[in-house]
């Protein structure tokens, strides 16, 4: 390839490069993606509100390019730690398939941990055990026991690293 062919493909590449940038984040503000980048830094450091609005974020492309896996990921995040907004919207995610395969006992569990606190949940769960057969909804509450223990354990084990960095 000669030297005029390269600077040819390299100004393509390049022009490639700047779309695709442009594209992933056409119609933001830089207020958004400001703020987008502060939730994140707080969401990696472990803040649970940061990685339930740092889910949002990109389940709405605030900020970011519109990424439901990631939301899915991040509400997880804030899910483990017992954020019900977060487990509320997983319920969300599952019930409809948005970032994860539809999985309505997964849906049931995840409702069933964010009603304890949050109404609507408490409202989608009792959608879901009205169409849900006995068995599925005896799996969720299953589930919800299962997911119980987990984030428990999470927590225990977060809190205990807390105390060891602090010296307590």
């Amino acid at each position: 390839m000669n030297l005029a062919s390269r600077h040819w493909l390299s100004a393509i590449l390049l022009a490639l490069l700047a779309f695709l940038l442009w594209s992933a984040f056409a119609g933001m503000t830089s207020e958004e993606v400001k703020a987008f980048e502060g939730y994140k830094t707080k969401a990696e450091n472990g803040d649970a509100s940061a990685q339930y609005i740092l889910g949002d974020c990109y389940a709405s492309g605030k900020g970011v390019a519109r990424d439901l896996s990631e939301a899915v990921k991040w509400y997880r995040k804030a899910a483990d730690q017992g954020n019900a907004e977060a487990q509320s919207l997983l319920g969300d995610c599952y019930t409809i398939g948005r970032g994860v395969a539809p999985d309505s006992v997964e849906a049931y569990a995840y409702y069933n941990l964010a009603g304890r606190t949050d109404e609507d949940a408490r409202k989608m769960l009792a959608v879901l055990e009205k169409i849900l057969s006995p068995r599925d909804r005896l799996r969720g509450q299953q589930r919800t026991k299962e997911l119980q223990k987990e984030i428990e354990a999470k927590i225990a084990a977060k809190k205990a690293e807390d105390e060891k960095k602090s010296g307590k």
